[in-house]
């Protein structure tokens, strides 16, 4: 349910010293990916009504389509024709509901961040892109379609130490990086690329 606070699994509270500090948050299934980033940095998002949060991420979207082609992300960011069109990206951030996993790589690119997937239902772990040390980390919970992240109640909701990073993703099976598809390496990947950009301090 949206906002219900959900414990984590055993396996996963019991790698952290405060095992009951750390939760998952439910979110809507609509945008769930964008909307677990979002509450993760934004601790304003969580307190919007429904509406203008559907809103925040609409505009959110919008964004990210024009600067594909007016920042130049989709050359900088090393998508292909082949794979997929720069207008087949836009038109999904623009047009539909439904993100897919090119549109989760693009995210990675476009924060600089990390992104950690936990899928419950098949016990599988992933990262959305190649791990990259010198960025923050954050995770998401996946079940069947749906996103959550995982809160810490003091608000320490990303992750530095590669140890417990390391942990983490070896509690389940590790898959492949989602963006298999597209295995050439970004040549300004550690490059500032967003004007939202997080940083690890």
């Amino acid at each position: 349910n949206i906002g219900e606070i959900i414990e984590i699994p055993i396996n996963i509270s019991s790698l952290f010293d405060d095992t009951k500090s750390y939760y998952r948050y439910g979110v809507s299934f609509n945008d769930s990916f964008i909307a677990s980033i979002l509450i993760i940095f934004d601790k304003l998002y969580m307190t919007l009504s429904n509406n203008i949060q559907n809103n925040y991420i609409k505009n959110l979207k919008k964004k990210l389509a024009y600067d594909l082609e007016e920042k130049n992300y989709y050359k900088l960011f090393n998508f292909k024709p082949h794979i997929i069109k720069k207008t087949e990206l836009q038109n999904i951030l623009l047009e539909k509901n439904d993100i897919n996993s090119h549109i989760e790589k693009y995210l990675t690119k476009y924060f600089n961040i990390n992104i950690m997937i936990i899928d419950i239902i098949n016990e599988l772990n992933y990262y959305i892109s190649e791990y990259n040390s010198d960025i923050l980390t954050i995770i998401l919970f996946k079940i069947n379609d749906n996103y959550e992240p995982i809160l810490n109640e003091y608000d320490d909701n990303v992750f530095t130490d590669p140890v417990i990073i390391e942990k983490i993703h070896n509690i389940y099976k590790n898959k492949e990086t989602s963006d298999i598809e597209n295995k050439e390496t970004s040549d300004i990947e550690n490059k500032e690329t967003s004007d939202i950009e997080f940083k690890k301090t």
